[in-house]
């Protein structure tokens, strides 16, 4: 996926945080179930569970006009707000979020 590092709202809360944002073309290599619209808009954000300080940095870095590119390992959806993903071994970054 390649896409920008952003400061913003979360969806459907006031509490703000460092997002993945998706270029527009990339939404398409999303999972079905992610695509979902909610109120005619598909999220094109992601929180990335597993992220290392150094590849914040290099994420915030990037721009619309030069993205970073990252290799999603693990995705979990997120219905209440944003789809959380992993970059390593995904059992064990979203081991919390789901339930055996």
């Amino acid at each position: 996926m390649r896409g920008t590092y952003e400061l913003t709202t979360i969806p459907g809360s006031t509490k703000k945080d460092w997002m993945f944002k998706i270029v527009k073309e990339d939404i398409e290599k999303l999972p079905d179930p992610a695509k979902t619209e909610k109120n005619g808009i598909i999220s094109s954000l992601l929180f990335i569970e597993d992220l290392t300080p150094a590849l914040a940095a290099k994420l915030k870095k990037a721009t619309e006009e030069k993205p970073e590119t990252i290799t999603i390992k693990g995705f979990y959806l997120d219905c209440e707000g944003v789809s959380v993903v992993s970059i390593e071994p995904a059992r064990l970054a979203l081991a919390k979020y789901i339930k055996k």
